[in-house]
């Protein structure tokens, strides 16, 4: 299937379909990569742990709770993924604070994903 069909039929999860329970890093990477391939070469990885550590640093993400990973940082680990291939990160998460801040982590999320 050609690159632009890809972006075309992808879908982001909605709040409500992601996972109730807390993941571990390579469960997230295990779900992020499912749905992000459209967005990424076959030779590139769309995510890797040493990604996800760096975000966490940089305060793009919260960080863990007991090395576990919850619905907000999948949320925020779509919206940086993919918004990380037009944008850069400084810009993402200014966008990203802002939205959390007026809307809350769910709202914010299922605005990008309308």
């Amino acid at each position: 299937m050609p690159h632009n069909e890809r972006y075309l039929s992808f879908r982001c999860p909605r709040w409500g379909e992601l996972p109730e329970l807390e993941l571990y890093m390579d469960q997230v990477i295990n779900v992020l990569e499912r749905y992000l391939t459209p967005f990424f070469p076959e030779e590139e990885k769309c995510i890797t742990s040493t990604m996800i550590n760096n975000y966490v640093k940089q305060h793009l993400l919260p960080a863990p709770e007991n090395k576990r990973y919850g619905k907000k940082h999948l949320a925020y680990l779509f919206i940086i993924s993919i918004l990380k291939r037009f944008m850069q990160l400084s810009d993402i998460k200014l966008l990203a604070d802002a939205l959390v801040e007026e809307m809350g982590e769910e709202g914010a999320f299922t605005l990008f994903t309308a």
